[in-house]
């Protein structure tokens, strides 16, 4: 990438970086650039000439490490990579760091590497790169203890150089991995929870849906039973107010089924028992009230009997040497001039 320029080349005084073995250490080397190219990098050499020998000696061992391999350089462009100027043959070089092909005005500086002889050229933009080295080494300071904070550690020693403070964030990322992997497992469970809750409760809103339904229809037929004022139906209607309406129709239907006589009384034991005073027309009254619940109550009984005999003959196998006959109870017999069939 270098050769011999031509006369009209005119040396011009630049600023070259080598790395000593604690710093940086700024000396002044003749380095050749073109006339009409004048160096546009005095501003960037005196302000990586003031930072402290502390980050300048990190920037040469953490930042660029021991630079880029040949074989990954970029390739001979026609045009720097980084002004865009049209470069020669004499005038294209490689940057030792990045690898990006540049020209002369764009590669005025030189680096030493640690445990390799010689200078090393590098672009302008590689050695901005060390002027920001404090700060890139605060932001990972603050980014690898908000990291141990979010893991419940306690963070580390502030890190004293680039590579301390990345390793401090590669450590406090590990844990995090785990943390994230449990955390996703459990949100990943709660929502098949929540799916499945949800399913359950449109399964019981249905369910509830349909019970309302069903006592507002019971609730309509009984209302319609009776004569008495119907109430209006809840609204909005919920379950427990459909109840309601629905069960506000026993009272009525009661009354309505004492009037027309067909209820029963309730059978009470003799401690409920309480005498009535009957006057006298209840009294003349009263055997014919007798005679017609007698009737009622012996036709009731007979046809329960009945019933019951001919649901008990349905499962029962027949029966030999019977004396009574299963219908009328008659007897059965020669005796009695009648056929046991």
């Amino acid at each position: 990438c270098s050769g011999r320029l031509p006369k009209s080349v005119s040396k011009q005084v630049g600023m070259m970086l080598l790395a000593s073995d604690d710093r940086f250490t700024l000396q002044q080397a003749p380095i050749r650039t073109l006339d009409r190219r004048p160096s546009t990098d005095s501003k960037m050499n005196s302000l990586l000439n003031r930072a402290p020998s502390q980050t300048q000696s990190q920037f040469a061992d953490s930042l660029y490490g021991d630079g880029v391999d040949r074989s990954d350089w970029e390739g001979n462009a026609p045009n720097c990579s980084l002004c865009h100027a049209a470069v020669g043959r004499m005038s294209r070089h490689h940057c030792r760091v990045c690898g990006r092909c540049v020209c002369s005005a764009c590669s005025l500086n030189f680096i030493q590497y640690e445990d390799m002889q010689g200078k090393h050229r590098t672009c302008k933009m590689c050695v901005s790169a060390a002027q920001r080295s404090p700060a890139v080494q605060r932001r990972l300071a603050t980014l690898s203890d908000q990291l141990y904070v979010l893991q419940g550690a306690e963070p580390p020693s502030a890190p004293r150089s680039v590579d301390e403070a990345l390793a401090h964030c590669e450590a406090a990322a590990l844990p995090l991995e785990d943390i994230f992997t449990t955390a996703t497992a459990t949100a990943e469970r709660a929502v098949t929870e929540a799916a499945m809750e949800r399913r359950a409760r449109q399964e019981r809103e249905e369910e509830s849906s349909f019970a309302r339904d069903a006592f507002v229809s019971l609730g309509i037929r009984l209302h319609s039973m009776h004569r008495g004022e119907e109430p209006q139906q809840p609204n909005p209607l919920t379950l427990q107010g459909a109840a309601t309406y629905c069960c506000s129709a026993l009272g009525p239907l009661t009354e309505e089924l004492a009037r027309s006589g067909v209820s029963r009384p309730r059978t009470k034991s003799l401690g409920q028992i309480k005498p009535v005073r009957v006057n006298s027309d209840d009294a003349e009254a009263l055997p014919e009230r007798q005679h017609s619940r007698n009737f009622k109550t012996s036709s009731l009984k007979e046809f329960s009997s009945m019933r019951d005999r001919t649901s008990t003959a349905q499962h029962v196998p027949f029966a030999d040497h019977v004396t009574e006959c299963s219908v009328c109870n008659a007897k059965l017999g020669k005796r009695h001039l009648r056929r046991r069939h």
